[in-house]
């Protein structure tokens, strides 16, 4: 467990090692909260929204530096996480990760479509309505 006033990424990267090598394959995976516990020594419930969710996301970071590097290859599920372990988690996760760039052109695609909508257009037109009612105030109080 971490008091999380001061804790070296180093000890983190240790401790999430030794956690991980209890969770090894999609069979037997460590929940969030359960890995937000353990590591933390907090009870994610017990935090507020703001609290939690910025050390999920630092464990989270973590996890993801390690997968770059080699480390550690995490599976993140959405709330559920594992060790990398064969040939069908690789399959599964490179599905996955092919899945995400197909929604990512998708959305390269959308907004290109948005830069010429009618829709931004209207909303330019609001602003310029706005500001120039707010530069009309400003001049009449001066």
């Amino acid at each position: 467990m971490f008091s999380t006033a001061s804790v070296r990424r180093e000890e983190v990267i240790d401790k999430l090692k030794e956690i991980f090598a209890e969770h090894i394959g999609r069979s037997n995976p460590i929940s969030s909260e359960v890995l937000f516990l353990k590591l933390t020594g907090e009870d994610p419930d017990s935090l507020d929204f703001y609290d939690r969710a910025y050390k999920w996301n630092a464990i989270k970071r973590i996890l993801s530096i390690l997968r770059k590097s080699g480390e550690l290859f995490v599976i993140m599920g959405t709330s559920h996480h594992y060790v990398l372990n064969d040939e069908d988690e690789l399959e599964s996760y490179k599905n996955r990760v092919d899945a995400t760039i197909k929604g990512l052109h998708s959305m390269k695609q959308k907004a290109r479509v948005w830069v010429d909508s009618e829709k931004l257009k209207e909303l330019k037109k609001k602003e310029k309505k706005k500001e120039k009612k707010i530069l009309t105030e400003v001049k009449q109080k001066a």
